[in-house]
């Protein structure tokens, strides 16, 4: 039974492998131009994600480094709106938005677990996996201040 969860982990580790190639040559990993449609950067930030957690997840699992390293990646999470917002027209998209604190959350509405809700959830859990997985697997040691800068992480999310 092991050497088939090896087996088939590491079908999985190769796949995951092209997966994070593909996105780092189609440029996901970068903050999408400003110049992009709405909808399109959105959708760009939410894969991204996914790739992102699933990267962290293997890793974590398979005890192998991660293959999309934090360290090149500057994209932003995507907003907390629901999955259709994201083709509104320009005014109904803007009131959306204006509900929105500065760091993309819903807070001002009454409290709705959106897709986007758990995705960006799980974004930052994996951040902080890819932190462990560095403690752990790299050569540097975690100093008091970084530990304390990670239990400040679950301060900052919203109660829903």
């Amino acid at each position: 039974m092991l050497s088939s969860l090896f087996v088939e982990g590491h079908f999985v580790w190769r796949g995951l492998t092209e997966v994070a190639g593909e996105l780092l040559a189609m440029g996901l990993h970068r903050q999408p131009s400003k110049k992009l449609p709405f909808w399109l950067s959105e959708t760009r930030k939410r894969l991204f994600m996914c790739a992102y957690r699933s990267d962290k997840t293997m890793a974590t699992l398979l005890g192998r480094p991660p293959r999309i390293p934090k360290l090149y990646c500057n994209v932003e999470m995507p907003f907390e709106i629901d999955d259709g917002d994201i083709m509104l027209e320009p005014d109904a998209l803007n009131h959306v938005l204006s509900k929105l604190d500065k760091d993309g959350w819903d807070r001002n509405s009454a409290p709705r677990i959106r897709q986007t809700s758990g995705m960006r959830l799980r974004f930052q859990i994996s951040l902080i996996r890819e932190e462990i997985l560095e403690l752990s697997m790299g050569p540097s040691a975690a100093s008091p201040g970084y530990i304390a800068q990670l239990m400040l992480v679950p301060a900052n999310l919203p109660r829903h």
